[in-house]
């Protein structure tokens, strides 16, 4: 028996679907390449428009191009761009019901627009441009424009005029200019810089700044900043700005929590800006209007960022400047105290003798490290003990045996931060009378808290 396939009339649908034509041009198309002629379609609705034309025979065979228009006069159909050859009488042509990729980029590419689009204009460029005006202009977080005239140390911008007299210079909190584009494009100086703006004509829109490195130019780009915006930068800048490619330009984590401190003081509670605090602020103030002019770089010594540091955190009495050397004193200690070095030579063997006591009775201290040297010993019970307060009274606090002879010359008795507030004594012992009389060997590393 033969089997026979049957045919799917499902596939006759989808084709219909998606090939809504099927025909053979009556005439020549236009010499340009870009026209071809259907007769049969003469009279029929535009389902011509934005599909694509695939040819399947000719010299454009096997080519396609989008539909741009459709006459139903002459049933001409004229395509986005034309093919590599005129379309002929006589070309088997299919009409694609595919909405055509260069119709689309082409309307997309349109409504995208440019940078340069007015903000009147109907482009998305043009709509954020719009939205970005009314989110932050009316706030007045910040202006920008482009210098329309310049006269160092003015410059105007013409677009801004009319904003009320005495609207950026206020004497209390004047604006910023920051100069984001330099007219000639390869990024010179003003190009980046900012400065405290100390006059604004209202009628023409003039602007009168502290000196920039260069003088601002017709065409350069400026934003005129407030003066809480400026003061986040300024911020950083005084916290030791060293240039472009520095780190001391990069917010570090010690200077970002620097920044939280600085917040905690508006904060209350513990972060409460007290009178003490408040006079303190204006001293660093006072300390970083001493070392630029507003503005301008510069880069602060270690010392005095620890200076800052202790008066933003100071909240008792107000902060003399007689006083810094006392808080660089005792930020010092964090470097640690000079190392104890040096030797005890002791009859080890006839009584427990003193090596070394190390700290103060009632000063706070760390010990970060304690090491004996027996290489001069010979006994095979060498016995190390450490003795320190404990409520008032001496007691011992640690005790440990060696063998000169088979243990390391070197031993590590404290090898890890121990905090003392009372003399922390080291002891030794020897079980062999040759020991009397030889040195024994110290190191240790102490820090003042």
């Amino acid at each position: 028996m033969v089997m026979q396939r049957h045919h799917d009339l499902q596939i006759d649908e989808v084709m219909r679907a998606f090939t809504p034509y099927i025909g053979i041009t009556t005439a020549d198309g236009a010499i340009t390449n870009d026209t071809l002629i259907c007769g049969d379609l003469i009279g029929a609705n535009d389902f011509v428009s934005n599909k694509t034309v695939l040819i399947l025979s000719g010299n454009a065979w096997r080519e396609d191009k989008g539909a741009a228009s459709f006459n139903p006069v002459n049933g001409e159909i004229t395509v986005v761009s034309p093919f590599s050859a005129r379309i002929l009488a006589g070309t088997l042509v299919i009409i694609l019901n595919i909405s055509t990729v260069e119709v689309d980029v082409a309307r997309i590419d349109a409504k995208i627009g440019t940078n340069t689009d007015p903000a009147g204009t109907t482009t998305l460029f043009a709509w954020f441009a719009r939205v970005w005006a009314s989110l932050f202009s009316p706030l007045g977080l910040f202006y920008q424009g482009t210098v329309s005239a310049a006269a160092a140390p003015s410059f105007t911008i013409a677009s801004l005029a009319g904003l009320g007299a005495g609207k950026f210079s206020d004497a209390q909190a004047p604006y910023w200019a920051f100069v984001s584009r330099d007219a000639g494009g390869a990024g010179a100086i003003p190009q980046g810089q900012m400065r405290v703006i100390t006059a604004y004509n209202t009628a023409t829109g003039q602007f009168t700044a502290a000196a920039f490195g260069a003088p601002v130019d017709v065409g350069d780009e400026v934003m005129i900043l407030h003066p809480r915006l400026a003061e986040v930068a300024n911020l950083i800048t005084w916290l030791g700005y060293e240039g472009a490619t520095s780190l001391a330009n990069k917010l570090t984590a010690g200077r970002a929590a620097l920044l939280d401190r600085l917040a905690l003081l508006a904060a209350g509670g513990a972060g409460e800006l007290t009178p003490g605090r408040a006079t303190n602020l204006d001293r660093l103030d006072t300390l970083i209007s001493s070392r630029a002019a507003p503005g301008a770089a510069m880069a602060l010594t270690a010392a005095e960022r620890l200076v800052i540091q202790a008066l933003i955190l100071s909240d008792a009495t107000p902060f003399a400047g007689a006083n810094i050397g006392l808080i660089k004193t005792q930020t010092d200690k964090l470097a640690g105290a000079a190392p104890g070095v040096g030797s005890t030579t002791a009859n080890w063997q006839t009584a427990e003798s003193d090596v070394i006591s190390i700290g103060a009775n009632d000063t706070k201290n760390k010990v970060q490290s304690l090491l004996l040297g027996i290489h001069n010993l010979v006994g095979t019970t060498i016995t190390v003990r450490l003795y320190m307060q404990v409520n008032g009274t001496e007691r011992k606090v640690y005790e440990q045996t060696f063998d000169a002879t088979a243990d390391p010359p070197g031993l590590w008795v404290v090898n890890g931060t121990v905090g003392i507030h009372e003399v922390l004594r080291c002891t030794l012992q020897s079980n062999n009378a040759a020991d009397n009389g030889k040195a024994v060997h110290y190191d240790y590393m102490l820090e003042a808290m």
